[in-house]
């Protein structure tokens, strides 16, 4: 059962990993290829991602405990997440990215607090450390992946565009597995035995 939601959260890992790996290498040079953005802007563009990323991580875990529940939390993520891959993908001007570029760092770039909480939550006795480390194995492995990918993207097809919708499309998918990870760690969450473990998984 706790094994269950340990590898649901991997591949959420590994999905929000590969967005948070294309955002994090192409977003300044994004900016600067398609909107003319100089190399000093395009770094506040990145680190506006790092600034909103540093708040959230301070928050988003004691709002998920206390008011939203950690599935709940992590399905906003992944859906800011698609939310910035639309928007760089339809920006008509350089500045969509700043709103983008907000979004990274309340979804992709925050994500693990409460991926972490929740593996902790969800694991039996004695068994966090090593569902922290599954999970995390899969958000590296997915981080690895998106960056390549996305740059092979960009370079066989002369565009980001496709590789922006295929970090929207990922958001969606982390949407539905984060729709698993129920718990008892907030008021209307459905089930939850002991230490906030599920009775059951969809």
């Amino acid at each position: 059962r706790s094994s269950s939601v340990v590898l649901r959260l991997a591949l959420y890992g590994a999905t929000i990993g590969a967005t948070n790996g294309a955002l994090t290498t192409y977003v300044p040079s994004y900016s600067q290829e398609t909107f003319g953005f100089d190399t000093t802007t395009g770094g506040l563009l990145f680190a506006v991602c790092g600034i909103v990323a540093f708040v959230t991580r301070l928050s988003a875990g004691h709002l998920s405990e206390r008011f939203f529940g950690h599935h709940r939390t992590l399905m906003g993520m992944a859906m800011l997440t698609a939310l910035a891959g639309v928007l760089l993908a339809s920006a008509p001007s350089g500045a969509w990215l700043w709103p983008a570029a907000v979004c990274v760092g309340l979804g992709p770039m925050a994500w693990n607090v409460v991926g972490n909480l929740a593996v902790m939550e969800l694991s039996p006795k004695g068994g966090a450390g090593r569902g922290s480390g599954v999970m995390m194995a899969g958000f590296l492995g997915g981080t690895a992946l998106g960056a390549p990918l996305l740059g092979g993207s960009a370079d066989l097809l002369g565009t980001y565009r496709p590789g922006w919708l295929g970090v929207a499309a990922l958001g969606l998918i982390a949407i539905w597995i984060a729709k698993g990870v129920v718990g008892s760690s907030a008021p209307g969450d459905e089930g939850g035995g002991p230490h906030g473990q599920p009775d059951h998984l969809p």
